[in-house]
């Protein structure tokens, strides 16, 4: 059963425009969580541009030498979340990646706009 059904209107602008913000919310504990989560990978990867910190799902010292928080794995495999993903794409959900992008007061990099599916090894797109 749902838990976050989506309106036929965000379903129809995702299909439209590729994107979605859906009007969901977390708990304010799952919030205060992922403020920790969050810090826990930007202390425990100092060394590491905060743009870059990639595969912060991996609770561990990932391939990519980013030590990363179980937290966000629980929050990629929340069942608000899934509930939506599965209504835009279907049942057969994997998670690919998961990267935290902080941009810190003063010292962000700057990323110009950009699509990242060309560099992306998915068909179709729509993931």
């Amino acid at each position: 059963m749902n838990h976050h059904l989506l309106s036929q209107s965000e379903i129809n602008h995702y299909h439209d425009e590729g994107f979605l913000i859906p009007q969901l919310t977390l708990e304010g504990s799952e919030i205060e969580e992922l403020k920790h989560a969050v810090d826990r990978v930007l202390e425990a990867n100092s060394g590491i541009r905060p743009e870059q910190l990639i595969s912060v799902h991996i609770d561990r010292l990932n391939d990519e030498g980013v030590r990363g928080d179980r937290a966000f794995f629980e929050l990629a495999n929340h069942s608000k979340i899934l509930d939506c993903v599965e209504q835009l794409i279907g049942p057969d959900i994997i998670l690919w990646g998961c990267q935290l992008f902080c941009k810190p007061g003063g010292d962000g990099m700057e990323v110009p706009m950009h699509q990242d599916g060309n560099y992306w090894p998915i068909r179709p797109l729509a993931t």
